[in-house]
């Protein structure tokens, strides 16, 4: 969430006006009641609309005029005023700008008048010396419009004579938002509202969800009164406060960590914010599909897998194996203290809110440990979800993937090698050495696999003195003969209250553990154990194997064998 640089060029006249005709419906049954006229949702608008609306208010040869934007920041023609003016009055004020959340539907309708009219708006972005734009001056594309070009071309014109948010234009209401948005504004909007779709779906979440965008819920004509001095008691703080969790919305670049708001908000969600979640999404380079990391196994991944929880984490390490590489060797560069800002003040007092420093406007440090603390999260998210591809394409060292992971302060692993061909015996050590101590949750699927013994995974679980929910699935792996060195690392788990272990199928198996393996496990109220189709485990070959339980100090309703 990037301001938009002040100073540059805009168009106006006939290329201005074509996208904003209005359409007036009748008050939805139980609406608030804010006008004496509401203006339809943005993703109703037709092309059928916008040229009924440019056939009645513009003339067919007015041309388009250039004026500087410095002085005069939104000029149109005296026809395209005329139709801004039908929005004056049929504004829903929402007074909290953290409760002007935009639904999917409605940004759908805003690529749809990109859609219907780009190719009539001018790229007005000159470049630099050193870098001009080769297309200045041109029509722009629809597909690579990004949120400046639509801010100068529609959402600050639509918005202008209302002098509001453009959320304020298209909701009937305030609109909570369920999840929070870090974006760069130079991503084209088609890849943000395909990331939006994507993530969304994953979720399960409704059309009608809102996320917050600061482009459409903040005042883009009074961001002075949105914008505090403090980043903490900004828009975009209060926001994520009401938010369910961050979605970051990684451009094709990456350019997005390279921002200090964004930064800011990626701090505030996964050092400070304990209780939210942290999604991150882009779009593929080849399809031009999302594809989204999400932080635990969405709602979607549980549906798909009918509830199976060793499947849905399969599903999720599937889908997220399709995040470019390119992207995540770049996010674990990524260095807060080094991001920039389209002012100077903002950077200044964003780095000292992180870094905690008694005053906001003083010169912040160029490095301490709360930026390092940020700096590792972020990178921890990364590795992990890029674990099992790199594996599979032998870069794990090459990344620095053992030493980004042992330095990330994560308290949470989730991963799924199931059917992984790459996951050997070495390969084990080399990710059981990744993890930082003080986790406190332990997911991993090894469905498939050809690993005779896990010791080396039993070593690090038992250093783990903190872990409180540990699953281990071992389904399916064939050569699995004997478990007694893992569960003696896990025996080690004072804390554990939640211990899940499926050995199904392992046709292999003779010993789960020896004797009492588990009675230290004083806390422990949940064991979920799976032996289905263990072939090689006798009748009393099975008594032998569920020793290991003896003397568990709780044995109810909670235990299942």
């Amino acid at each position: 969430s990037d301001v938009p640089p002040r100073k540059g060029w805009q168009l106006c006249g006939a290329g201005l006006c074509c996208f904003t005709g209005v359409l007036k419906r009748a008050r939805p049954a139980g609406a608030v009641e804010v006008s004496p006229q509401r203006v339809m949702d943005a993703s109703t608008i037709s092309s059928q609309l916008v040229a009924a609306a440019t056939s009645e208010y513009l003339d067919s040869d007015e041309e388009a005029q250039f004026v500087d934007s410095e002085s005069s920041p939104c000029h149109r023609s005296p026809k395209a005023s005329a139709i801004c003016r039908t929005l004056t009055g049929s504004v829903t004020r929402i007074a909290l700008t953290e409760e002007r959340g935009i639904s999917l539907k409605q940004l759908r309708g805003v690529l749809q008048h990109i859609k219907e009219n780009a190719e009539s708006w001018i790229d007005t972005h000159r470049g630099t010396s050193a870098d001009p734009n080769a297309n200045y001056g041109k029509p722009l594309k629809w597909k690579e419009v990004n949120l400046y070009q639509a801010m100068e071309h529609f959402l600050k014109p639509v918005t202008e004579e209302a002098q509001c948010s453009y959320v304020e234009l298209v909701a009937v209401g305030s609109q909570v938002p369920r999840w929070f948005c870090s974006h760069w504004w130079g991503e084209p909007v088609s890849d943000f509202v395909e990331c939006i779709a994507t993530h969304a779906e994953l979720r399960m979440l409704q059309d009608s969800s809102p996320y917050w965008v600061c482009a459409y819920a903040n005042n883009q004509w009074d961001l002075g009164s949105e914008i505090a001095s403090d980043p903490a008691k900004s828009s975009f703080r209060r926001a994520i406060d009401l938010s369910d969790g961050t979605l970051s919305i990684v451009d094709r670049g990456a350019i997005v960590f390279s921002r200090i708001w964004c930064g800011f908000e990626v701090a505030t969600t996964i050092v400070y914010g304990e209780t939210k979640l942290y999604d991150i999404a882009t779009v593929h380079p080849d399809s031009g599909r999302g594809v989204v990391i999400t932080d635990g196994v969405s709602a979607a991944d549980f549906d798909e897998a009918k509830g199976r929880v060793d499947l849905a984490h399969e599903i999720k390490s599937r889908r997220e194996s399709l995040f470019p590489m390119q992207l995540t060797k770049r996010a674990l560069d990524i260095r807060i203290e080094k991001a920039e800002a389209s002012m100077e003040q903002d950077k200044v007092r964003i780095l000292n809110r992180i870094a905690t420093s008694s005053s906001l406007d003083e010169v912040p440090p160029v490095d301490c440990e709360e930026y390092q603390r940020v700096n590792r999260s972020l990178h921890g998210i990364f590795a992990t979800a890029a674990f099992r591809q790199a594996l599979e394409a032998g870069a794990v060292e090459s990344l620095n993937l053992p030493a980004i992971l042992r330095r990330s302060g994560i308290n949470r692993v989730g991963m799924s090698f199931a059917g992984c061909r790459a996951m050997n015996e070495q390969n084990l050590k080399i990710f059981c050495g990744c993890w930082p101590l003080g986790l406190e949750v332990v997911k991993l699927d090894f469905t498939a696999n050809t690993i005779v013994s896990f010791g080396a995974l039993g070593e690090a679980l038992g250093v783990q003195l903190g872990l409180k929910s540990l699953r281990l699935a071992f389904t399916g792996s064939k050569q699995l003969a004997d478990s007694t060195a893992l569960l003696a690392g896990v025996g080690n788990l004072q804390d554990l209250d939640t211990f899940t272990l499926r050995f199904t199928n392992c046709k292999d198996l003779v010993r789960a553990g020896s004797r009492g393996a588990l009675k230290n496990l004083k806390k422990l109220d949940v064991l979920t154990c799976s032996f289905a189709k263990c072939r090689s485990l006798e009748v009393c070959a099975l008594e032998e194997s569920l020793e290991f339980m003896a003397g568990v100090a709780k044995m109810g309703p909670g235990f299942f064998c």
